[in-house]
């Protein structure tokens, strides 16, 4: 299943497409360029964040493609972005829309004069309850602004405006079609571990059924082991290349401590979508720097009682074989490459 981009506000794509996630450490950057309907990521960048200066580090990495005519970018956060996966009667796009004039109140906690929504019908349902899957997103319109403000300063228009979790989905399926067929209809899950907070997806048959963000990410774990170890953040961050979390001490246990809390948020949303489905999560594919932490995913998977293994947005194909990683490898990429992958 392909997603299209949501909160369209320019329509059509360009051949050549930006993606930029504005991260909390770092903003990254990819360049897709499209050849009829395939794809290829040709370029990619990281920019650091400064003493607080994302728009200059959002600046910097928009001159690095000067070529590019707009961009994506993205939104995430459950106190200002909501995803529900909602059934209703068959109808058509726009007879859609109009029926979510009425019942976007049921779904969305928010003003619906304080948010821009959109919907996309993820599948139909054969048989005789003749109903539809939807996906129902919606954000606030002062976080929107805010990121169409900041592109505006850097100098480049905004094709559109998603969400991470949706990114992080269609980088995937571009990257690991053999995973996805690998899967077939077993039910799966993707974690994105971002900076503050990781954004998960659950799959099932190839479609999304559940997309939130959860309030776990590089920082938070970082952040526990400083405090258990007497680190530096520098320091942990050298410990964790090291794999000092494989040894017994302080920033062993808070370690493992860190991976167990998030192992438990993840744990809770299974539950619930296992509660609500037939389905259960059969395994999950990771990303993010924390997938590349020795003994991250071993223990996350004995903690689960599930097979884990991480995936990289930055494989070939989509990569055409003349990409070059930046400093840093291809850790932390899967949003941007997603919204670069948006036509």
């Amino acid at each position: 299943m392909k997603m299209t981009g949501l909160f369209n506000i320019l329509k059509g794509g360009p051949r050549c497409s930006l993606g930029i996630d504005i991260g909390t450490s770092e903003v990254k950057a990819v360049k897709a360029v499209f050849n009829g309907s395939s794809a290829g990521l040709c370029r990619v960048i990281r920019e650091s964040i400064v003493e607080g200066g994302v728009q200059d580090a959002l600046s910097r990495a928009v001159s690095a493609f000067p070529e590019a005519k707009g961009v994506n970018l993205s939104v995430a956060g459950s106190s200002s972005v909501v995803m529900r996966y909602i059934t209703m009667p068959r109808m058509d796009r726009k007879e859609l829309f109009q029926a979510l004039k009425f019942e976007a109140t049921k779904y969305v906690p928010f003003p619906l004069e304080e948010v821009y929504f959109d919907a996309h019908i993820i599948s139909s349902q054969s048989g005789t309850d003749n109903n539809i899957q939807v996906l129902l997103a919606a954000a606030r319109k002062e976080l929107v602004n805010q990121r169409m403000e900041m592109a505006e300063r850097a100098g480049i228009k905004v094709n559109c405006i998603d969400i991470d979790c949706l990114a992080v989905f269609n980088a995937f399926n571009a990257a690991c079609p053999d995973i996805l067929q690998a899967y077939g209809k077993k039910t799966f899950a993707l974690l994105n571990i971002g900076d503050r907070n990781s954004n998960l997806d659950i799959v099932d048959g190839g479609n999304l059924k559940l997309s939130r963000d959860l309030h776990q990410g590089v920082i938070k774990m970082m952040e526990r082991i400083s405090l258990a170890s007497s680190l530096d953040q520098a320091s942990v961050a050298g410990g964790l290349a090291a794999g000092s979390q494989l040894k017994q001490g302080d920033f062993g246990r808070a370690f493992s401590q860190a991976v167990s809390e998030l192992a438990m948020e993840l744990r809770v949303s299974f539950d619930y979508y296992e509660s609500q489905s037939s389905a259960a999560v059969s395994g999950i594919q990771l990303s993010g720097e924390a997938a590349a932490w020795q003994g991250f995913i071993e223990q996350l998977s004995e903690l689960l009682g599930l097979p884990a293994a991480s995936w990289d947005p930055l494989r070939q194909p989509p990569c055409t074989p003349d990409l070059v990683l930046p400093a840093g490898g291809s850790s932390g990429f899967a949003v941007a490459a997603g919204l670069a992958l948006r036509k």
